[in-house]
């Protein structure tokens, strides 16, 4: 094995080195952003609690997703978990195209 052998040996150890590297640093990257999603998310439930009783426990969820000024699906999941934890209750209004939210007794 010559100096081309050792040259191309090296050559593949530094490449895969580079690539573990490069995963790893993306790896974090998405766990950091992950995590404050879901912070966000906690800071939201309690937003959205805040708001319903500062509006007498009802409002829209379009409403809702204004004053928060979050992407519709966030406050979707948002409200989604607050129904299954049986803090909101959602009811649909055809005439608004929206969800009725309001909060359990």
């Amino acid at each position: 094995m010559g100096v081309s052998g050792w040259f191309t040996g090296l050559l593949v150890a530094l490449v895969l080195v580079a690539l573990v590297c490069l995963l790893w640093l993306l790896g974090r990257d998405r766990e950091r952003r992950g995590g404050d999603a879901k912070k966000a998310c906690e800071d939201a439930d309690c937003q959205v609690l805040a708001m319903l009783h500062q509006a007498g426990g009802t409002m829209s969820q379009t409403a809702i997703r204004e004053a928060l000024d979050l992407p519709v699906d966030v406050v979707g999941s948002v409200l989604a978990e607050l129904e299954r934890d049986a803090k909101i209750e959602r009811t649909w209004v055809g005439s608004e195209y929206t969800f009725g939210v309001r909060v359990r007794d």
